[in-house]
């Protein structure tokens, strides 16, 4: 149990582990939640961001000769419903799209 700890607390970085000369009790408690909080504000935090960041994805059309190529990433549903709303207008669009090769 003792490597275990020793193990993650080496995986931590100093400056996010609490210091070692606090003795146990309540500040040594408060101490110990104060980094957890840290540790899990930081974690909402790259969370938040991915979710803003996700989504982002470019669909391309490329045209080379008489070869089409569509390459649609990892793009969602989100991403997807720009060009699908397009669609219904944009006859040129619907044809390129119709006659892709890859």
């Amino acid at each position: 149990m003792r490597r275990l700890q020793q193990s993650l607390t080496a995986a931590v970085p100093p400056e996010l582990q609490p210091p070692a000369d606090i003795p146990p009790g309540q500040v040594r408690w408060l101490v110990d939640h104060l980094a957890k909080h840290r540790t899990h504000s930081m974690t909402r935090l790259v969370r938040a961001l991915d979710d803003a960041m996700n989504n982002t994805s470019l669909i391309l059309l490329l045209e080379v000769g008489k070869l089409s190529m569509l390459f649609p990433g990892d793009a969602q549903i989100e991403n997807w419903q720009f060009t699908l709303d397009k669609l219904a207008q944009d006859g040129a669009l619907r044809n390129k799209l119709a006659k892709i090769d890859l």
